[in-house]
C-alpha cells in the first residue's frame, strides 16, 4: 500500500517537456495542377512526420525551426516559438 501511494505521488509531480517542429510541407500528389505548400506545427520529428503522412512520394518537408515547450505540457496547446516574443517587441 505504501509503495502504491509513493508511486502515485511521484506521478502527480512529474513534468515533461516537448519538442515542437515547424515545417513547410509540399504535397507531391498531382491531384491539382500546382502543388500546394502548407505551414505545419507538430511534435513529430521529420522522419516520423513523413512516414505518418504517407512517405516521401506523398509529402516533402522542409524544417523551418524547432523549439522546446518546458514544464507540464499535458492537455495544453503547443507553446509559441520564442522568436514570436522578439517579433512582438517583448524581450526577456
Amino acid at each position: 500500500m505504501k509503495v502504491l501511494l509513493a508511486f502515485t505521488f511521484t506521478i502527480s509531480i512529474a513534468f515533461a517537456e516537448v519538442r515542437v517542429f515547424q515545417y513547410l510541407v509540399l504535397n507531391n500528389v498531382s491531384s491539382t495542377p500546382e502543388p500546394s505548400n502548407q505551414l505545419m506545427t507538430t511534435t513529430l520529428n521529420p522522419t516520423a512526420f513523413v512516414a505518418y503522412h504517407g512517405g516521401e512520394e506523398i509529402v516533402s518537408v522542409d524544417l523551418l525551426r524547432t523549439w522546446m515547450c518546458y514544464g507540464n505540457t499535458s492537455g495544453q496547446d503547443l507553446c509559441p516559438p520564442p522568436m514570436s516574443k522578439l517579433d512582438n517587441g517583448v524581450l526577456p
